[in-house]
């Protein structure tokens, strides 16, 4: 008897963690900007449209990857200031400057 009752309300939470686990939109450069500072590594969806390639694979890379932050940008402003100029991925990795080493940074130190 108490099944029917919860029933509608495992659905409707199992629903909710769907959606609200979208990667979110950047919609200018500060948003990009402060999207990639945000963690040591973060990766970006550069698309068109959700039809272009790459885009339903991302979507469904970050419900099994939770661990690496993820956004989307469409806005062609944000990608020209990045030096994006067609759809693509990135992964964005915070690097370290070694002292001694006139401010040259080591990706992987």
């Amino acid at each position: 008897m108490l099944f029917p009752l919860l029933f509608p309300l495992l659905l409707s939470t199992a629903s909710a963690t769907e959606t609200d686990s979208a990667p979110p939109r950047l919609g200018d450069l500060k948003a990009a900007e402060a999207f990639i500072d945000s963690a040591e590594v973060v990766v970006v969806g550069f698309f068109e449209s959700e039809e272009s390639r790459g885009y339903k694979e991302l979507l469904d890379s970050t419900k099994r990857v939770t661990t690496v932050p993820a956004a989307i940008c469409m806005e062609k402003e944000v990608w020209a200031e990045l030096g994006v100029s067609s759809d693509t991925i990135a992964i964005f990795r915070k690097v370290r400057c070694i002292p001694g080493d006139a401010g040259a940074a080591r990706p992987f130190g």
